[in-house]
């Protein structure tokens, strides 16, 4: 194999001189720093499955309708403990982070002060304890509070196991949930997010590209990248700018499979803070019909022309043309469907292969996109799935992508619904394999993880949030966190694609239609303002959640199930509406008017279409913000749409609402 070394710098030269190959490979290994050691959101078969001791199960009563852990004590008298082995080094600095809510918590009179939840408890070889560290915390209340906690393991040579708990205290009854448990290595996790080129191929064997690195990444920072391509290797040492960006060049490179090693160097401390590598390949130039490609403005291509997903998640595992017929009501263009590798059009079909593609032909005569998913073939994750006899994990992959890859109907692929970070690995390889099989479609993966999001994003070619603000009645709704978490997503450098809540949050977590009651049923104010929080964040792409909670889980505890899943549906339609009005907006890639107002108080972003037509979107944080001023850099006059904004003059508005309502100004 010929190796060749390619220098480049891209920024000033930092003190002590350019960074070369040889000295960049003289650096100490810091890779482990900040990595997760134990992490559990108990979604595995596996975490579901183990033995429990009493008081102690799992359920879906998570932070998002998932699975978490839950101890639920009766008798003041019946004290368990469930531990977790966890492998950690005497010594060493962690940091611990779960979330945690209870219910009917109380004490007895000989119980200690606070309920316990966490802890740990230290073992020698023989298995006889040696010490405990119990961290009696506050109790958490009825809504998910998140604890993070930075802990040293003690330097004891007889430690030989380390088990980490969540109990309750003796003489503590009630219930606790604990969920997303996650115990890292204390320090930062870096990464390096493939921007340019997307799908993980180089088109047209132009070896440009661009990498993102997360921002709070070293100042003093260089990445080493080594590109196998066509029985050479190709090696760069480049300085990553102030903007954590990243560009460089490979040149001309051959067709056919690619590997890229990446490397990130602390120059201050002279250390590798992170690896990243991507099975990629390189092509001719030729996109086929029917491709889906992102473009330089995080806009995906269809056929030449900009497409905006504006959709539904739904389970097409039934009547797929009531379904579809649902769908167009909304006037959806797009769906991500649960049991893609069930779904059917009728007449059925004697093969798999010939039902899906059935299917598909249902959707493209709809005028309905698939974002097809395959989230479940994710080991120790989904439910598995097979093709035509085809199992595995990775082989039905391949027989879809190479089953559906051409099919017009074909928009993107689903890869990953809320998978645990602890389950990356397995989430690179399944887009890596897709990408080898079909370069032009590209993968989707959603979380509601946001300080994650530089990991998920190696695992993506777009990404998205899938935060739920609207549940019960009785707490005040808050934006801003969600806003952030949006935001936060923005800055792994990948376009997004926002999940609007559409649902009851009743629909999975109450147990009669007396606390369904306590749980807000979205009013189309609320779905539409849950929608333009993406607007505001730079979405691209919108699929609502979910058209099953609608028309199946509502069911439950409405009394006309029928009609009321009819006059949430059509909410759902109004806010389509209003997002197709949108799209001139948010796909334009004109540079939009400046805008000044109080960024603690809502999330405001303005947008010039391409006949020069302008557009603001409001969303305030909190019902009864008072009054928001807004200052917009442009000449032209605007108009409210839903009344919230009047024209103060000299460029100045004032937003006003009572309620949590959103409004858009259109330029006259």
């Amino acid at each position: 194999m010929t190796r060749f070394v390619l220098l480049f710098f891209c920024c000033a030269v930092l003190a002590g001189g350019c960074l070369t190959s040889a000295a960049a490979s003289e650096y100490r290994d810091d890779v482990q720093s900040g990595r997760i050691v134990f992490a559990t959101g108990f979604e595995t078969a596996a975490e579901q499955e183990m033995k429990l001791p009493q008081c102690y199960s799992i359920g879906r009563f998570g932070r998002n309708g998932s699975h978490c852990l839950k101890v639920e004590r009766r008798n003041p008298k019946a004290y368990t403990l469930k531990g977790f082995r966890v492998s950690v080094v005497p010594g060493k600095n962690y940091l611990l982070e779960f979330y945690a809510r209870s219910g009917n918590l109380r004490r007895n009179s000989s119980s200690s002060g606070a309920p316990g939840i966490a802890g740990f408890e230290y073992y020698g070889s023989d298995g006889k304890w040696i010490a405990g560290k119990y961290l009696h915390l506050g109790v958490p209340g009825e809504e998910w509070r998140k604890y993070s906690l930075t802990l040293s393991i003690p330097e004891n040579p007889k430690i030989a196991k380390v088990s980490l708990l969540f109990y309750l205290c003796k003489g503590w009854t009630g219930t606790l949930w604990i969920d997303d448990i996650m115990l890292r290595n204390l320090g930062t996790i870096h990464s390096a997010v493939i921007v340019e080129p997307g799908n993980l191929c180089f088109r047209n064997g132009d070896g440009r590209f661009i990498l993102k690195c997360n921002q709070d990444s070293p100042d003093a920072l260089a990445a080493r990248l080594t590109l196998s391509n066509g029985g050479k290797d190709y090696e760069q040492v480049l300085e990553v700018g102030p903007d954590k960006i990243l560009r460089g060049d490979f040149g001309k490179l051959s067709p056919g499979k690619a590997g890229l090693k990446i490397e990130l160097l602390d120059r201050k401390r002279k250390k590798i803070i992170a690896r990243e590598s991507f099975r990629m390949r390189v092509t001719d130039g030729k996109v086929p019909e029917n491709a889906a490609l992102i473009d330089r403005y995080g806009r995906l291509i269809v056929n030449g022309k900009p497409f905006m997903p504006v959709g539904a998640f739904a389970t097409l595992d039934g009547n797929l043309e009531k379904q579809v017929g649902r769908l167009q009501e909304a006037g959806l263009n797009s769906v991500i469907g649960y049991c893609n590798f069930a779904m059917k059009a009728a007449p059925a079909k004697k093969t798999q292969q010939e039902n899906i593609l059935a299917a598909l032909d249902l959707l493209e005569r709809s005028g309905i996109k698939s974002i097809f998913c395959v989230k479940e073939c994710i080991p120790d994750f989904g439910t598995g799935e097979s093709f035509d006899g085809v199992r595995g994990w990775l082989e039905p992959v391949r027989e879809i992508a190479r089953a559906i890859r051409k099919h017009p109907a074909l928009l993107a692929w689903y890869i990953g619904d809320e998978v645990p970070v602890s389950n990356i690995g397995n989430l690179i390889r399944l887009r890596e394999t897709l990408a080898e099989e079909d370069p032009f479609h590209p993968a989707w993966t959603v979380t509601y993880e946001a300080n994650e999001f530089p990991r998920y994003a190696t695992a993506s070619d777009i990404v998205g949030y899938d935060g739920y603000p609207f549940r019960k009645k009785s707490v005040p709704v808050d934006l801003r966190r969600h806003y952030e978490n949006i935001l936060k997503m923005n800055s792994a450098g990948l376009p997004h694609w926002g999940v609007p809540q559409v649902f009851c949050w009743g629909n999975h977590l109450a147990e009669n239609r007396s606390e369904y009651g306590d749980y807000i049923v979205p009013s189309l104010e609320n779905m539409r303002t849950a929608a333009l929080l993406f607007v505001a964040g730079g979405a691209k792409g919108f699929l609502f959640y979910s058209m099953q909670d609608i028309f199946t889980l509502s069911g439950k505890y409405n009394p006309d199930p029928a009609a009321h899943a009819a006059e949430q549906w059509k909410k759902v339609g109004k806010t389509a509406e209003m997002l197709k009005e949108l799209e001139p907006f948010i796909m334009s890639a004109e540079p939009a008017p400046g805008v000044t107002f109080d960024g603690t108080r809502a999330a405001v972003r303005a947008f010039r279409a391409e006949d020069g037509r302008e557009c603001v979107v409001i969303v305030p944080f909190r019902e009864k913000t008072g009054p928001i001023k807004l200052k917009i850099g442009s000449e032209k006059e605007f108009v409210s749409k839903y009344g919230h904004t009047g024209n103060t003059g000299d460029g100045m508005y004032e937003f006003t609402a009572d309620r949590l309502e959103s409004d858009l100004l259109f330029s006259r």
